[in-house]
């Protein structure tokens, strides 16, 4: 399976505090990869770094089909095709649902195609649908996380990063989260996932990787990581 990304000896620090250590990562073509570790251990600095919203990293390379995304923008790596699911959700609170959907296709300029795209997520997402005109900061918990990822699809991304997108929701609504980002992967949309509940990250990846203190101390099918002993003790609550 080609990688569509590819990070290689990675490396950065806060001051003085080294948040990752030469990390290497790839994303192989239509793949879920699951990004597992205590808070603190270097996820969300990782997506961050692929993304641009650091802006500058110390050392090494984030590679997306080819091109080099090293001193990119944040705008610059969307429109070459990764889009990023923030923590927290980031709605725009006094948009509209619908104004929060176009909100991320502002890069596009393909008008037939977004209005196109747009009934897509009103088909996948019904209660967007039936809500367009309500303010996105009137949504329940769940309802902002669903937002979230259809504003993201709205961008027309190769790629898809998701930070935390269970954190703080309830268990049926973790679930639903879920399925939707299975369904979303079953179309052929690759996803780094970063999350707590590194169970259910395990559980829909294909692969994961185990960031400890700001290096890759495993990587494995996910399979074998559930089962793995010390996965267990430390991240699956067993």
């Amino acid at each position: 399976m080609p990688n569509i990304l590819e990070i290689n000896n990675l490396l950065h620090s806060y001051g003085k505090i080294r948040a990752l250590k030469g990390i290497n990562l790839t994303i192989g073509e239509g793949e879920i990869v699951a990004l597992i570790g205590a808070n603190g251990a270097g996820k969300t600095t990782t997506l961050h770094c692929i993304s641009g919203l650091l802006g500058h990293f110390e050392s090494g390379t984030v590679t997306f089909m080819g091109k080099s995304l090293n001193g990119m923008k944040p705008h610059e790596v969307s429109k070459c095709g990764i889009t990023q699911v923030l923590e927290g959700r980031h709605i725009f609170p006094h948009l509209t649902i619908k104004e929060n959907l176009m909100m991320g296709a502002y890069l596009r300029t393909d008008s037939t195609a977004i209005d196109s795209d747009l009934q897509n997520i009103y088909r996948r997402f019904p209660r967007l649908h039936e809500r367009e005109e309500q303010l996105g900061g009137t949504l329940s918990g769940g309802e902002q996380q669903m937002l979230a990822i259809a504003r993201a699809l709205m961008a027309k991304p190769k790629l898809i990063l998701m930070d935390e997108p269970s954190l703080g929701l309830a268990p049926l609504i973790v679930k639903e989260v879920f399925q939707i980002i299975r369904e979303i992967n079953k179309e052929g949309m690759p996803i780094l996932l970063v999350e707590q509940n590194s169970k259910a990250a395990l559980n829909i990846a294909n692969r994961g990787y185990v960031l400890e203190s700001g290096e890759i101390v495993m990587c494995e099918k996910c399979e074998d990581l559930l089962n793995n002993e010390n996965v267990r003790k430390s991240y699956l609550g067993g």
